[in-house]
């Protein structure tokens, strides 16, 4: 999280998604450097593959499952473990008509398009 605060850029506000399955002690540390840096801090609840997966497979609901199944489903079918640092591979993936049909299904895919687009962060509800 701290390498978010080092970034230079014109933008006009900071946010980070961090996988709401860490550790309490880790989750509350982040919360306290993110508030101190200003940082949006965002949850992906267990993790953000499973927001990935939402997004790619319609009628999905991968909250249900654990974080290594999330994953595991996740490097298997969509972009493996080995590229996943590659931007290209989650254009493929993640065309805008992809994000475009998925935005009215996925709660927190809209929330964070909202959040880039207008700078408001509705969070989504449990």
């Amino acid at each position: 999280m701290q390498e978010a605060t080092t970034v230079r850029g014109e933008y006009d506000a900071v946010f980070v998604k961090l996988d709401a399955d860490r550790p309490k002690r880790e989750m509350r540390a982040a919360a306290d450097y993110a508030k101190r840096a200003g940082i949006v801090l965002l949850q992906s609840d267990p993790c953000l593959e499973a927001l990935l997966l939402n997004i790619v497979v319609p009628g999905t609901d991968a909250s249900s499952l654990t974080t290594a199944q999330c994953k595991r489903s996740f490097e298997a079918n969509h972009i493996p473990a080995n590229r996943r640092a590659s931007i290209s591979h989650y254009r493929r993936v993640f065309s805008r008509r992809v994000l475009d049909e998925a935005r009215p299904r996925v709660p927190e895919l809209d929330s964070l398009i909202r959040l880039i687009e207008t700078g408001e962060f509705r969070p989504v509800d449990a």
